[in-house]
């Protein structure tokens, strides 16, 4: 009797290991399942406590240099505590663009999922408006027989950047950035600038919408004294409508847009700056296709020039630019004499598109993720 009891116990034990055997890639599969899946939520707690911050702290604050706060949140069945990591310094902006960490986190019984990730978010706006670059474009940027140039901000390029027999041209501590993906140009709201211009016509009773035809393409601002927003275009097909500023003394105190080329052939002494303040200014120039300043000497211009398609500056002397050369196709200063640039942030109003960097929160740029 005793050695069936034992048999039966033995057959009974085999079958407990034979049922746990068959069971266990279940139940750690299932708890595998589990980790993973707390893994993945974690970080997506972690992220929205980047979103978060951008949101409740950065939407309405136009200067981050003093923004120290940290916020911790229930969410997702976990939390995020979300707070400033560094400000970074130059070339970076301060006011403008901050390094941001967040720590999300989960408990789950006696285990806790952590994961802790941080980014550099940049102000609302295309990196071309921002003020952090000089020079910005889709394509190539050459300096061919540069003698004297200060550049005060960085080279940001889609393309690749050359420097031919160049003289005392000097970065002062800032960068070059070739091939950049990300280095889109925004596009332009033309009706916006037109609806500018029509206003400031209606304001002071003078003709700021100026319409051309193909018998005569291209309007000359032969004057001296210009204020607010000229708009130059064509409304003949395959006629774009083109601006000459081709006097001496000009002060022009707005932006002229044409949906062609703007041209500066042997301009002396003049200045054109955009609305706004020594800290932001709408461009001073837009053409829809070329930009090209020709034998000049002594330009001023205190505010971005955009075009559409290319900016050429040629054998000009003494040319001072408060703001940024964006271009979508090529960029060429070819023997110009003491030219100086400095960075200056211009105002979105009047542009779309144009990618900031390698992703975005909601309307900010963000780039440079680590997850720690």
């Amino acid at each position: 009797m005793s050695n069936k009891k034992g048999l039966i116990s033995i057959i009974l034990l085999f079958l407990i290991i034979a049922i746990a055997l068959a069971v266990m890639p279940i139940i750690m599969q299932n708890i595998s399942y589990h980790a993973i899946n707390e893994h993945e939520r974690v970080f997506f707690i972690a992220d929205s406590g980047i979103r978060y911050y951008i949101k409740s702290q950065l939407d309405t604050d136009t200067d981050w240099s003093d923004n120290n706060i940290k916020v911790t949140k229930n969410f997702g069945g976990g939390s995020f505590t979300a707070e400033v990591l560094a400000h970074p310094s130059a070339p970076e902006d301060p006011k403008s663009t901050i390094i941001l960490r967040s720590v999300g986190q989960i408990s789950v019984g006696s285990t806790v999922f952590r994961r802790v990730v941080r980014y550099t978010v940049d102000m609302k706006g295309p990196r071309a408006l921002s003020g952090m670059d000089i020079v910005y474009g889709e394509g190539d940027a050459t300096f061919d027989h540069i003698i004297n140039g200060e550049f005060f901000g960085n080279i940001y390029l889609k393309g690749t950047y050359a420097d031919n027999k160049s003289q005392h041209l000097d970065l002062n501590g800032n960068q070059v950035y070739q091939d950049q993906i990300n280095a889109d140009v925004p596009d332009v709201n033309w009706s916006y600038w037109q609806g500018r211009a029509a206003a400031d016509g209606a304001a002071d009773g003078t003709q700021h919408v100026i319409e051309l035809t193909s018998a005569s393409p291209t309007y000359t601002f032969n004057g001296t004294n210009y204020n607010g927003v000229y708009y130059v275009y064509c409304s003949d097909p395959g006629c774009t409508g083109n601006a000459a500023l081709n006097n001496n003394s000009m002060q022009i105190n707005g932006t002229i847009v044409a949906t062609g080329n703007v041209d500066l052939n042997k301009s002396n002494s003049t200045v054109i700056t955009g609305a706004g303040t020594a800290l932001k200014r709408d461009p001073t120039v837009i053409a829809g296709n070329n930009f090209s300043i020709q034998s000049g000497s002594n330009v001023t211009l205190n505010g971005s020039v955009y075009a559409n398609n290319s900016i050429t500056l040629n054998q000009d002397n003494n040319l001072t630019m408060n703001g940024t050369f964006i271009f979508k196709d090529t960029f060429l200063s070819d023997h110009t004499n003491n030219v100086t640039i400095n960075k200056l942030k211009t105002n979105d109003g009047g542009f779309g598109g144009g990618e900031p960097g390698p992703g975005a929160i909601g309307a900010y740029p963000v780039r440079g993720f680590v997850e720690e």
